[in-house]
């Protein structure tokens, strides 16, 4: 039996999904390989024209025994693939219960590819909180055509001991709030910055980009002296990563729609505690090692920072339960469970 995992386009620039990919492949046996094409210098329109048109024929003339779309959002794929040797990973659909999540035109392309999902043979998904989103929006997709397999979270994400070294290295106080994500407003991130506005003793660290709307609001609130910002950390950069974690008081994930939640475990196996919003799939996988509050409301959001950060016994407390949590997660499981969907799929073709 041969496998291929087709992975997004080359040179796009989506971590989260090139990680999935990256690590699913690491910990899969030889016969199972990665493919991909490249858009390289192409403008913006040709860039989505290689993916949604080119790499679906492309992808066709490369199948293999059993095929597997590693991207929801490259479900278009299925137009040239054999469907009854196709599995999907469907991370989650956000742009279709998230009205603000995506301009109209991106929701449309979105739609566009995943359209196909009930071409697959078999659907992925991290979450049961997914599985359920799919079940409501496709009504010809079935629950039993769906498998919850969750992430994994890579062995680079461990306590660090030299802890007083590293906060001097990025310049980082005891006392500071970490968020790892984009801007779009599903992220939340401007509750963040509300909080921070009333608790001048707090530091901020944001990994990934801050909006034109954010940074306005951080001129005018004169917060940029307390915030320390790493615009972008690729996956070669996963070591400097792991030192954030470390060093940070409490990771801050306020979503409002999530399809999982991968920092909140990568947080807890670095030993730093999470203050998250209480959302289905955060719930899900965190249980009662995090602390959970209304993503709708600063205040709770202030009140469960506070907790965390000033609370030395809760804090240690919910560090304990974070270890153990992570150590639930790990990516030879997620490989070795899906490896078993190939195998599946193959045996009822031959």
């Amino acid at each position: 039996m041969q496998v291929i995992v087709f992975k997004n386009i080359t040179n796009e620039r989506n971590p989260s999904m090139q990680l999935y990919a990256q690590e699913l492949l690491k910990n899969m046996p030889q016969n199972v390989k990665g493919f991909s094409i490249s858009a390289k210098n192409y403008p913006l329109i040709k860039y989505y024209f290689t993916k949604e048109f080119i790499y679906p024929k492309v992808a066709a003339k490369n199948q293999a025994d059993v095929n597997h779309i590693s991207d929801h959002s490259y479900s278009g794929l299925l137009k040239y693939l054999d469907p009854k040797r196709t599995v999907a990973t469907c991370h989650d659909l956000i742009p279709l219960i998230d009205s603000g999540s995506v301009p109209w035109l991106g929701k449309r392309r979105f739609w566009y590819n995943v359209k196909f999902l009930p071409r697959a043979k078999r659907i992925i998904v991290a979450s049961e909180f997914t599985k359920q989103t799919i079940i409501n929006l496709f009504k010809n997709i079935t629950e039993d055509t769906i498998d919850v397999i969750p992430y994994g979270i890579s062995s680079i994400f461990r306590p660090l001991e030299r802890k007083p070294e590293l906060r001097i290295k990025y310049n980082i106080d005891k006392k500071s709030i970490l968020h790892i994500g984009s801007f779009y407003l599903r992220k939340n991130v401007e509750l963040i910055l509300e909080v921070l506005s009333r608790r001048k003793d707090w530091q901020f660290i944001k990994v990934g980009p801050f909006s034109r709307g954010q940074l306005d609001y951080i001129k005018k609130r004169n917060l940029r002296e307390r915030i320390l910002h790493f615009p972008f950390i690729d996956l070669t950069e996963r070591e400097k990563l792991a030192e954030i974690y470390n060093c940070a008081g409490a990771l801050v994930y306020p979503s409002f729609y999530e399809g999982f939640g991968i920092p909140i475990l990568e947080a807890m196996a670095c030993g730093c505690p999470v203050v998250c919003s209480e959302i289905p799939p955060f719930v899900e996988i965190a249980k009662d090692a995090a602390v959970f509050f209304n993503p709708h409301h600063g205040k709770a959001l202030e009140s469960g920072i506070e907790r965390v950060l000033e609370d030395k016994s809760f804090k240690n407390n919910l560090i304990q339960k974070g270890f153990s949590t992570a150590k639930r997660y790990n990516w030879k499981d997620c490989a070795r469970n899906t490896y078993k969907i190939y195998e599946e799929i193959y045996n009822q073709i031959q």
